[in-house]
């Protein structure tokens, strides 16, 4: 967010640019960009991400170039693919945007974002997701509606609860996406803590340096597999390194 500390080359959040470790907002926004639909004209969507310019002041960096950016812009709606439906890209949407294969909706990060998203289903969540540079412009963070899990059974068929760091909020959220193609290896499979991703759900527990098992939110025993049985109390990583208590899919404890 704008004044806090940051690094060259971290986001920041509203397409905002990190300058002599600190973010800035941009002070001059498009015309007619948007971060929800509410803000456009009556018809128009809040699509993209587009490339921004924003102005002299909007991304400049710390040798003082002009750095273009990456925002939500009001346009006609796109494509016909309702919220929700399967997508290849924003042109599919109605709405203009598309996350993790489905078409969904831009959204302020924040607790108004998650309000916002949260009149599409109770599940839905704004969640902050990075979009690469132009050229040499900053990273850029925006939000998107996403639906949110506490297992895989709350997910569609073809995604699976994985976790997703909010750093606004410091905290690790779960929202149901497709797990990377790479990733095969189900709940209670073998997996290395320190190694590449292996994991449907992008979630390695060690038990030792270089061996582990796979794992994924729960509630209850009853959301775990034969192959981790046990839905035990697990502690995740915030953002900020800070532990946050959770549940997750494991082996039944010795007696």
């Amino acid at each position: 967010m704008p004044g806090q500390t940051c690094c060259i080359g971290r986001g920041c959040y509203g397409g905002g640019y990190c300058e002599a470790g600190t973010c800035r907002a941009p002070s001059v926004r498009d015309m007619g960009e948007c971060s929800r639909a509410d803000e456009c004209p009556s018809g128009q969507s809040c699509g993209g991400p587009f490339v921004c310019g924003g102005g002299p002041d909007a991304g400049v960096n710390d040798a003082g170039a002009i750095l273009p950016r990456r925002c939500f812009h009001c346009e006609a709606p796109p494509g016909a693919a309702a919220f929700g439906a399967a997508c290849s890209n924003g042109g599919d949407c109605q709405s203009g945007v598309c996350s993790n294969s489905r078409c969904t909706l831009a959204c302020p990060i924040g607790d108004a974002g998650d309000a916002f998203c949260r009149t599409r289903g109770a599940l839905q969540r704004c969640v902050n997701v990075f979009f690469a540079p132009v050229s040499m412009g900053p990273l850029t963070t925006l939000g998107v509606c996403a639906p949110s899990c506490t297992r895989d059974a709350d997910c569609p068929a073809d995604t699976a609860c994985v976790p997703r760091l909010n750093y606004f909020a410091d905290r690790m959220d779960f929202v149901c996406a497709p797990p990377p193609a790479t990733a095969t290896a189900r709940i209670g499979e073998a997996c290395n803590p320190t190694g590449a991703n292996t994991c449907r759900n992008v979630l390695c527990v060690g038990t030792s340096a270089t061996a582990g098992y796979c794992t994924a939110p729960c509630t209850v025993d009853t959301d775990c597999p034969a192959a981790a049985p046990s839905c035990a109390p697990i502690t995740y990583s915030r953002p900020s390194g800070a532990g946050q208590p959770s549940r997750g899919c494991g082996p039944r404890p010795s007696t």
